[in-house]
């Protein structure tokens, strides 16, 4: 099927259809999901981002969850920040696949 925008009259009908076809499309594996959490986070360094990414796709794979996070750090965030945002977003979030 091919995606055009001109079909769609507003952002509504976008959401729509996207979520019609979204429970068709296949889930990235990790390594996809590493790659894209490192391309939309571009102002993140690598090793930071691919934390961050490897820890939300242990709980549910969503890159949304990855750009959420990333906008929480502050510049001089450390590792041990990363880690305390992350158990705090898992305590209250959905339950980390085993």
């Amino acid at each position: 099927m091919k995606f055009e925008f001109e079909q769609f009259s507003t952002i509504e009908d976008v959401f729509l259809y996207l979520v019609s076809v979204a429970p068709y499309m296949s889930r990235y594996s990790k390594e996809q999901f590493l790659e894209v959490s490192v391309k939309v986070c571009p102002k993140l360094s690598k090793d930071t981002t691919t934390m961050i990414g490897d820890e939300v796709f242990k709980v549910d794979g969503d890159i949304r969850d990855v750009i959420s996070i990333s906008k929480l750090l502050k510049k001089h965030d450390g590792p041990d920040d990363i880690r305390d945002i992350l158990d705090t977003l898992r305590k209250y979030g959905t339950e980390v696949k085993q």
